[in-house]
């Protein structure tokens, strides 16, 4: 429970400070115009509350958002925090689910049960159950895609702009013709 209140203590102090992404020139919070479209295409995750702040930013920037390859770790919150009618994947799209973990006192990784309830409780219900139905999070990687995946978020159907950020590797990429205010 402690574990859980300082990651939420932490993403509530990092949202309300001016923080700069770990991307190319792109801040946090930045504006994406509403018609663009955001790529992810290979994200390994990282930090749980680093991704809070920058997917939070992007839900609030009303673009689309486009899972188009492997999006793994804390980068499934995207699941939970962009609304489902502006997220879309491809047959690409991969996600890749474990347990929180967190480094103790002597830089060993251990579990973090606050940080594992955390994550399965931001995941909209579809995915909570299918997470539950295959074993639950642990510290192996379970993975969902294809059949499983179209039942759970809907397919990018729609024309998908090309000029739109991506990410990759956990980073934002500004493509030249993306507009930002």
């Amino acid at each position: 429970m402690r574990s859980l209140f300082l990651i939420l203590i932490g993403a509530f102090v990092l949202a309300c400070l001016p923080v700069q992404s770990h991307a190319q020139d792109v801040p946090v919070g930045a504006r994406v115009e509403p018609h663009t479209d955001v790529w992810i295409v290979s994200d390994r995750g990282g930090e749980v509350v680093q991704y809070l702040v920058e997917f939070t930013a992007l839900a609030r920037s009303g673009a689309r958002v486009i899972i188009d390859g492997p999006c793994e770790s804390a980068c499934t919150l995207i699941l939970g925090i962009i609304p489902s009618p502006r997220l879309c994947v491809t047959p690409r799209a991969r996600f890749g689910f474990h347990a929180a973990w967190r480094f103790d006192d002597d830089g060993r990784s251990i579990g973090s049960p606050g940080g594992t309830q955390f994550l399965i409780n931001t995941y909209p219900e579809p995915v909570r159950a299918w997470v539950l139905k295959n074993g639950g999070l642990s510290s192996r990687m379970i993975y969902l895609s294809g059949n499983g995946l179209a039942v759970i978020n809907r397919q990018c159907m729609e024309p998908i702009a090309r000029h739109a950020f991506a990410t990759n590797e956990a980073q934002w990429r500004r493509d030249g013709s993306a507009l930002l205010r």
